[in-house]
């Protein structure tokens, strides 16, 4: 509905990004409310949420529970990154407002996370239906798919072309599509 709408857009500062928007309402929710959840008191051994933060949470468009279930997890994640020697960290203090610049570096992460799936279109390439010619086998966390290369483009101008991003350990051209591995 429309209220909906407009809590969310406000979240997401007018930037329309669900995901920007659940950062936002998580924080502002984690620094009013969180602190007393790693406390020792009645609320932190499993009590539900105060009558006070039900309350704001309707007034925000928000649901109580759900932002529970995210402070929980954000926990488990710091545990296990902990448990790898990496140092979350401290999000006990309120996070000051952040300038455009860091909004900016946000949205630029954020998308980063979802590329390739954040903002892909249909295509009326054959050569691109994933379900006919499956992706070779490289790790998706250092390969950039490349799609609509010209027939004309080789290998060594792949290689010209994206050597300012990295060392490439291996390539694979497929028809209009070529897979690119970073070492």
């Amino acid at each position: 509905d429309v209220q909906n709408f407009k809590h969310k857009y406000r979240w997401g500062s007018a930037s329309e990004s669900d995901s920007l928007a659940s950062l936002n309402a998580y924080t502002i929710w984690r620094d009013r409310y969180a602190s007393h959840l790693s406390s020792h008191n009645s609320r932190a051994n499993g009590a539900g949420p105060s009558h006070n933060e039900l309350d704001w949470c309707r007034r925000q468009g928000l649901q109580a529970k759900a932002l529970r279930e995210v402070h929980a997890l954000v926990g488990e994640l710091a545990r296990r990154l902990d448990g790898l020697s990496i140092r979350v960290p401290d999000l006990s203090c309120p996070l000051a407002a952040p300038s455009p610049q860091n909004q900016l570096l946000l949205k630029v992460l954020l998308f980063g996370a979802f590329y390739p799936n954040y903002s892909v279109g249909t295509s009326s390439d054959p050569s691109d239906d994933l379900s006919q010619n499956p992706i070779p086998l490289f790790d998706g966390s250092r390969t950039v798919r490349l799609h609509s290369v010209p027939s004309e483009v080789t290998e060594n101008d792949i290689r010209a072309g994206l050597s300012v991003c990295g060392d490439i350990s291996r390539m694979e051209i497929d028809g209009l599509r070529a897979f690119v591995e970073f070492a």
